[in-house]
């Protein structure tokens, strides 16, 4: 077993054997997997993958005043053509994820509330503290 190991970690021949022996045994993988979803009626989910900085997370700071750029970057919308539905949908998702009472950020929530503010044109009315 040891000099089949050796023959095939050495040569370009044995390297390409082990190339090939890998994509074969992903698509054998891949077709037992699929038929496997197929037959339990389960959709396959791929992990998304990212190259680069395009991570999907906006990497600067808040501004002192948000503006709707930011509003939209914040919720994760189209600063354009975000409906009122969207936007509502998008706060209640990162709400759930961020709220202090589950352990999230009390400074984060106040961000998510700012940016619904914004985007739905109540952004301009300030609350008054007494």
């Amino acid at each position: 077993m040891e000099r089949v190991k050796s023959l095939l970690g050495r040569s370009r021949v044995g390297k390409g054997i082990l190339v090939g022996g890998g994509i074969i045994g992903s698509l054998v993988a891949w077709n037992t997997l699929s038929s496997l979803s197929e037959s339990l009626h389960l959709p396959i989910r791929l992990p998304r993958i990212r190259f680069g900085n395009s991570s999907g997370f906006y990497r600067g700071t808040f501004a002192k005043e948000m503006n709707r750029k930011e509003a939209a970057l914040v919720l994760g919308v189209n600063e354009t053509f975000a409906s009122i539905e969207d936007v509502k949908d998008a706060h209640y998702r990162l709400i759930r994820l961020n709220h202090p009472d589950i352990g999230g950020s009390v400074y984060l929530t106040r961000k998510i509330n700012e940016a619904k503010d914004i985007l739905m044109g109540a952004g301009k009315k300030k609350r008054q503290v007494n």
